[in-house]
C-alpha cells in the first residue's frame, strides 16, 4: 500500500526510489512488477551508466547486479533494478529500483488549484473583482456580490501595484484570509495538508488596513518596490530603526508604506502618515 500511495502522490515526470534490505523476489521484483501493472505510466530507469561513462566519471559499480525479470513476471525492464550484494561490497546489501512517472512536470494542470482563492482584483487588472475558488471556477466572492469589500482589500491591491511586476508575474496572488501570498505558478492541490506558508507572505489584511510582511521585505532588493527610504550605513537612524525606536527624517515623504534600505539592502517596513513615521520593523528581530 505504501508504494501505491507514493505513486499517486508523485507529480508527472517525477522520480522515486523503491529500496529494501531484503533479497526476497516477492518484495523486490515482485513489488515493482505489481506497481508497473497497476500504474502503467511508471517505468524502471536504468540508474547504472555504461562502462565507458563509468570510466569517464571515475566511478565503480563493482558488487552491483541487475534485477532478475524471471523471478517475477518476466517484464524486461525489471533488469533495470539493482541489487547490492553484501559479499561483494561493504554493507548489508540492498535492492533498489529507480522509477519515473510519465508526463511533463512543468505542464500546468488547470484542475490542480491551491486552497484559498487566487485574487484578480479590479484594482490590479481593471476588471470586475473575480476569484478562482478551489474548484477552479471563476466566481464572485460573497462580499463582492453583496457590494461590500472584496476578498483582496483595496489597500492590499494598492500596495501590490507598487511591487516589481517582474516578481509578481512569476507567481500568483492567493488570499487565505487574512493573509496574502505570492505562490509559484502551477502549484498542485494542497488540500488536506497543514501548511505553515504556502509561498512568499506578502502581508496581512487587518480590518481596514494592510500590513506588508517582514518576509517580503527580506526577499526584495531596493529596486523592487515603488517607495524607498535609503539610509547610509553610518546613519544613526539605522540603529534606531533596528531597535524599533522612533525615527525622524529631515526629508518630507508622502503618506504610505516605505521599504527601509541601507545602501540598497532592505531592513524592513515603515509607514508614514501625516509626516509621522511609524517603525514597523519586526519586533522579534529587535536589536537589544
Amino acid at each position: 500500500e505504501i508504494i501505491t500511495f507514493a505513486a499517486r502522490m508523485l507529480k508527472p515526470g517525477g522520480m522515486m526510489v523503491y529500496s529494501t534490505c531484503t533479497f526476497s523476489p516477492e518484495e523486490d521484483e515482485g513489488t515493482i512488477s505489481y506497481l508497473l501493472e497497476q500504474f502503467p505510466e511508471f517505468h524502471v530507469v536504468n540508474a547504472i551508466p555504461g562502462n565507458a561513462m563509468q570510466q569517464k566519471l571515475g566511478l565503480s559499480y563493482e558488487g552491483f547486479a541487475f534485477g532478475k525479470p524471471e523471478w517475477a513476471d518476466g517484464k524486461d525492464e525489471l533488469k533495470n533494478c539493482i541489487r547490492l550484494w553484501p559479499h561483494k561490497l561493504n554493507g548489508e546489501g540492498h535492492f533498489i529500483a529507480l522509477l519515473r512517472k510519465d508526463g511533463d512536470p512543468y505542464r500546468e494542470n488547470p484542475s490542480d488549484t491551491i486552497p484559498g482563492r487566487s485574487a484578480v482584483g479590479k484594482d490590479i487588472s481593471g476588471k470586475s473583482a473575480m476569484f478562482k475558488n478551489a474548484t477552479g471556477k471563476n466566481t464572485m466572492s460573497r462580499n463582492a456580490a453583496a457590494g461590500k469589500k472584496t476578498l483582496l482589500s483595496e489597500e492590499a491591491c494598492s500596495f501590490i501595484k507598487k511591487l516589481d511586476p517582474n516578481r509578481i508575474s512569476k507567481g500568483e496572488i492567493v488570499v487565505r484570509e487574512p493573509y496574502v501570498y505570492l505562490v509559484p505558478k502551477g502549484l498542485p492541490n494542497l488540500h488536506g495538508l497543514r501548511i505553515l506558508r504556502q509561498g512568499l507572505l506578502i502581508g496581512e489584511m487587518k480590518k481596514l488596513r494592510f500590513e506588508p510582511s517582514q518576509a517580503l521585505a527580506s526577499a526584495m532588493n531596493g529596486k523592487e518596490y515603488g517607495k524607498i527610504i535609503s539610509l547610509k550605513r553610518d546613519d544613526p537612524n539605522v540603529i534606531r530603526y533596528l531597535k524599533c525606536e522612533s525615527v525622524e527624517f529631515e526629508e518630507q515623504y508622502e503618506d504610505g508604506w516605505y521599504l527601509i534600505c541601507v545602501e540598497g539592502y532592505p531592513l524592513g517596513w515603515g509607514k508614514i502618515t501625516k509626516n509621522q513615521f511609524k517603525n514597523k520593523y519586526l519586533p522579534g528581530w529587535r536589536w537589544v
